[in-house]
């Protein structure tokens, strides 16, 4: 996989650096514009090895929090539309998106269908796969942008994500160690 991988490694300070690299997950919250947010932690496998588990996007609700189902709708060349269902406390969230994978730069990006009916606003993001340690590991990040369209407390919101985000990138790098066992 072929990305800049200096570049996404001076998007962090020295701090998060050490701690990524210490095997701990790092996440940033910002409130402007709907909730952004940002995790990334390493797996100790290549890009290439990680791959495939980031796109069975069918069996994440097997180690993504919050994920109950996730079904492929179509793929048209490097485009795949999920249709999505999540809990959040006790509430089912349903949306559509439409992902677009770069296997190269080993990032899949999203945006959210709007051709549909959504139980949210809006949504985009990433997963970005960068290949550190001379290759031999990849730092994941997920980034994403997310507006509910509904008025959610500050304090729930953060309380979710703080929770929820170590939580994606462990519950992906546990079903990578599962399916390659070292």
């Amino acid at each position: 996989m072929n990305v800049g991988a200096e570049r996404f490694r001076r998007s962090f300070s020295k701090s998060e650096w050490q701690t990524l690299t210490a095997g701990q997950i790092v996440t940033e919250t910002s409130s402007t514009e709907g909730q952004r947010v940002r995790a990334a932690g390493i797996v100790h496998f290549t890009p290439r090895e990680v791959w495939p588990t980031l796109v069975d996007f069918e069996s994440r609700p097997k180690y993504l929090p919050g994920a109950q189902e996730i079904r492929m709708l179509r793929v048209d060349a490097n485009r795949v539309w999920l249709a999505e269902r999540v809990r959040v406390l006790l509430v089912s969230i349903r949306y559509q998106v439409i992902n677009t994978l770069d296997p190269e730069a080993g990032s899949v990006s999203w945006v959210l269908d709007d051709t549909v009916e959504n139980d949210i606003a809006a949504t985009t993001g990433s997963w970005q796969l960068v290949p550190v340690t001379d290759g031999r590991h990849t730092l994941v990040i997920y980034s994403n942008r997310l507006d509910t369209g509904q008025p959610v407390p500050r304090v729930i919101e953060s309380f979710l994500l703080q929770r929820l985000l170590p939580q994606m990138i462990s519950g992906l790098r546990g079903e990578v160690q599962r399916r390659l066992p070292a």
